[in-house]
C-alpha cells in the first residue's frame, strides 16, 4: 500500500507472509540439530518512507519488523522456538546531479536481526548403570550479543542514455551481529547496460572477491 502525504512526501506500507517448511529464518540445521519436519512461518510488517527536500536531495527510511511461528518435527535436539521477534532497518540521504547525471548515496543500515526470542533444547547425558539415558531441558536466548550497523557511500553516474555505472564502500561494524567482532571494509562496483547488470564485491579485510552477471529479457 502507497500513499502520497504530499508532493513531496510519500509513505508506503506492506504485509507479507513466508512458510519456510524445513528452515528456520533462512538457516538450515545439520546432524543433531536438523529442522526435518519443521514448519516456520514468518509474518512480516514494513514501511518506508520517502521525503523529497528539493529538486537535488532526498531522505528515505525503512524499516521492517517480524514475528516467526516455528513448530519443529520429532528429530534431533531441539524441542521448539519460541516469540521470535526480528527487526531490519536502513537510512539513506542521496544527493543528484553533483557533478553530471549521478546521485550520491549516504546510508545506514542494520541487517536482519533477532531481537527476542528462545530455542528449547533437549541434551542428552551419559547413560546411567542401567542403560538408561537421561535428558535435561534447556532455554537458550536467541538475541545475538551485537547489532550489526553498515555504514556505506555509494556513488552512481549515468554515461549514456541506458548505462550507468555504480560503485559503493562499506564499513561494517559487530560482522554477523556479534558484539567486538572484527570490523570489515567492502568494495562494491557495479555496470548496467539495458538490460545487462554485472556487480562485483570485494572485502578487504577477508580478501573475498564475489562477482555477478544477469541479462533479463521482456517479453
Amino acid at each position: 500500500m502507497e500513499a502520497p502525504l504530499n508532493e513531496n512526501l510519500n509513505y508506503a506500507a506492506f504485509f507479507s507472509v513466508a512458510d519456510e517448511n524445513s528452515k528456520f529464518l533462512g538457516m538450515q540445521g545439520t546432524g543433531a540439530f536438523n529442522l526435518n519436519g519443521s514448519h516456520n512461518q514468518t509474518n512480516t510488517l514494513g514501511a518506508s518512507l520517502s521525503a523529497k527536500v528539493d529538486d537535488k536531495n532526498s531522505l528515505d527510511l525503512v524499516a521492517t519488523f517480524s514475528k516467526s511461528k516455528f513448530t519443529h518435527g520429532s528429530e534431533g535436539v531441539i524441542t521448539g522456538v519460541e516469540d521470535v521477534v526480528s527487526d531490519s532497518y536502513v537510512a539513506s540521504y542521496n544527493r543528484y546531479g553533483l557533478l553530471a547525471e549521478d546521485r550520491l548515496t549516504l546510508a545506514v543500515s542494520q541487517p536482519h536481526r533477532v531481537q527476542s526470542g528462545s530455542m528449547g533444547l533437549r541434551i542428552s547425558g551419559l547413560a546411567n548403570t542401567n542403560g538408561s539415558v537421561p535428558y535435561v531441558n534447556k532455554s537458550v536466548d536467541l538475541e545475538p550479543s551485537g547489532r550489526q550497523l553498515d555504514f556505506a557511500v555509494g556513488y552512481a553516474v549515468d554515461v549514456g542514455s541506458n548505462t550507468t555505472m555504480t560503485s559503493r564502500f562499506i564499513h561494517t561494524k559487530d560482522t554477523n551481529h556479534i558484539a567486538d567482532a572484527e570490523s570489515e571494509n567492502s568494495i562494491m562496483l557495479g555496470f548496467k547496460y539495458d538490460n545487462l547488470h554485472l556487480g562485483s564485491l570485494y572485502n578487504v579485510t577477508n580478501k573475498n572477491f564475489d562477482a555477478q552477471m544477469t541479462y533479463s529479457l521482456k517479453f
